[in-house]
């Protein structure tokens, strides 16, 4: 079963999270020591600005952050015509953090990050976003997108357990770049010093989004167990990834800090 299939077991998103944070850590660390012949990882994904630009190619399930469809903003609104797809939205209390998956084309086109006030190919311009839709203006004219609730072209997720084939620490000594695709921690430093990871998803989203993480938030403690350098991240992640208890995040969201609760994976 390939790593892409394998990675939409609930069941391993722990083990997802603490290898790909074990393994920024340790490209930190040795980065720090000197060593010669570790290759770069590709740039990072940025933070999410007026107009980001972090790239899906596949698409997207239904989260619970997403919300559930209900009466929006723009339901007297016309639907747009333009070809976009809505796959996911984060319609937050404060406006500004709020921001929306949007597929550029039908299915399998480039998806993007989008928040209000962003400019989309095509002229138009998020105006708001709301749980079920997000209201753009074109020349003028207000038109509705609508999220996008079918399950046409997405496939379903895979069944934890038998038939898994060579596993995830297998895969990743293989191809250790290919975790990028679904997380890409950047190590995160205020006044020199080592302040936790700032997590974006990858090309593939699904696993990120599952974790209940947001683009751009800031790792900073594991376990209450406070991240302070890219050494002591490292051992804490190591014995993490060979226990089966809940993880518990404390994460920074533009200051505001709060906790996720994961469950364990199973052995």
């Amino acid at each position: 079963m390939g790593l892409a299939l394998w990675l939409r077991a609930p069941v391993w998103l722990p083990f997802l999270l603490v290898i790909a944070l074990g393994w920024t850590g340790a490209h930190l660390t040795w980065s720090l020591w000197g060593r010669p012949t570790f290759h770069n990882p590709p740039p990072m994904a940025r933070p999410l600005s007026k107009t980001p630009e972090i790239i899906f190619v596949h698409a997207i399930t239904e989260h619970p952050l997403f919300g559930q469809p209900s009466k929006g903003a723009g339901s007297s609104i016309a639907t747009t015509r333009l070809a976009l797809t809505l796959l996911g939205v984060a319609a937050t209390r404060d406006k500004k953090d709020s921001w929306a998956i949007i597929a550029l084309g039908g299915a399998g086109a480039p998806e993007r990050v989008f928040t209000i006030g962003s400019l989309i190919p095509g002229g138009a311009k998020i105006l708001s976003i709301h749980p079920k839709e997000v209201i753009l203006t074109l020349a003028g004219e207000l038109q509705a997108l609508k999220l996008n609730t079918g399950s046409s072209g997405i496939e379903a997720p895979a069944q934890p357990g038998g038939g898994m084939g060579p596993n995830l620490p297998q895969m990743l000594a293989r191809q250790p770049m290919s975790l990028l695709k679904y997380i890409r921690p950047m190590p995160v430093f205020k006044s020199g010093h080592f302040a936790g990871y700032r997590v974006f998803p990858g090309a593939r989203p699904r696993a990120f989004l599952r974790l209940g993480l947001a683009p751009g938030d800031i790792i900073q403690a594991i376990n209450g167990i406070t991240l302070t350098n890219p050494v002591q991240s490292l051992n804490l992640i190591h014995r993490l990834a060979q226990s089966h208890q809940p993880i518990t995040l404390m994460v920074q969201d533009n200051g505001q800090v709060r906790e996720i609760t994961i469950p364990p994976s199973q052995p």
